[in-house]
């Protein structure tokens, strides 16, 4: 196993030891005020890295940590993508608020290629965020030795042609 998987498992066993139990939506609830940044178009915007991290494997240092978390009606990114350049990070958070008014509750390739097109309707420049989330991903794969399937993104690049 390498580092990096040595390392996330740890953080995912942390992260379930301090967040499992009774008071988990209370405890999440706290995580998001403190990282709380702005709104954006009606949806809470927080940095978490910690869940990022254990939820999705990515550390701060990738741009491509942010989802959209329905239970608790808020945006959760880390630290890297939230320093995104202006029109790249809106065009991803519209991505993800348009998981909210589609009323997505499962992440499947259907449902990120309608939450695409919805950000696309607005006027953001969703290829271009994709396209450069495509070489992140190539990045964090070179790095971590995680094997990528890029056809999913490509497919979701593809989509907006």
């Amino acid at each position: 196993m390498n580092e990096y998987i040595s390392n996330l498992v740890e953080a995912q066993i942390s992260f379930s030891e301090r967040y499992d139990g009774e008071n988990t939506e209370a405890l999440f609830e706290a995580e998001i005020q403190k990282g709380l940044q702005y709104e954006f178009m009606g949806c809470r915007v927080s940095i978490w890295d910690d869940f990022v991290y254990s939820t999705m494997g990515i550390t701060p240092d990738f741009s491509i940590g942010m989802a959209w978390m329905p239970n608790m009606k808020c945006i959760v990114l880390n630290t890297s993508a939230a320093n995104l350049p202006e029109a790249e990070l809106h065009a991803m958070l519209a991505h993800e608020v348009g998981h909210s008014v589609l009323g997505h509750t499962e992440i499947v390739q259907a449902s990120e290629m309608e939450a695409d097109a919805y950000s696309a309707s607005l006027g953001y420049d969703i290829k271009t965020a994709l396209t450069n989330m495509r070489a992140e991903i190539i990045r964090y794969s070179n790095i971590t030795e995680l094997p990528v399937d890029l056809s999913v993104i490509d497919e979701r690049i593809s989509n907006l042609n």
